[in-house]
């Protein structure tokens, strides 16, 4: 049976959680933002970035670069599940869910939602609920 996994995620931490039968796991996955984040901010708020397309979609491009292998991982967590729930605070779920439909896992998704910083704990409960 494949394991359902569940995940709640913004853009500095995803914690996952795998179920099977009465069991779970839970894993975290960091992002690369926190090192980047300063960088960018001082970019954007800077009035002349503001002001500068051009620079407004350098800084895209960057936060993209830095966010793009912490998908990555993510999908690598959750590649077996049979059943996904993702909820989360942000756009990060949403860049996910895009991400998950490109490599046609998607349709695997049970739930969606938005959902503010939550306890490992917190998070597992909630996971547990969709499964049973």
């Amino acid at each position: 049976m494949a394991a359902k996994i569940g995940l709640w995620l913004d853009e500095r931490q995803a914690v996952i959680v795998s179920v099977t039968n009465m069991s779970a796991e839970i894993t975290k996955v960091k992002s690369a933002i926190k090192d980047e984040i300063h960088a960018v901010n001082n970019v954007s708020s800077n009035s002349e970035a503001r002001q500068d397309p051009a620079a407004a979609r350098r800084n895209k491009i960057k936060m993209e670069e830095v966010l793009g292998p912490y998908y990555d991982a993510i999908i690598d967590n959750i590649w077996s599940a049979g059943e996904i729930v993702i909820f989360g605070a942000g756009d990060a779920k949403y860049e996910l869910k895009n991400r998950l439909g490109k490599n046609n896992l998607a349709r695997r998704i049970v739930v969606f939602e938005d959902a503010d910083k939550m306890a490992d704990d917190q998070i597992m409960d909630k996971v547990r609920q969709y499964s049973s």
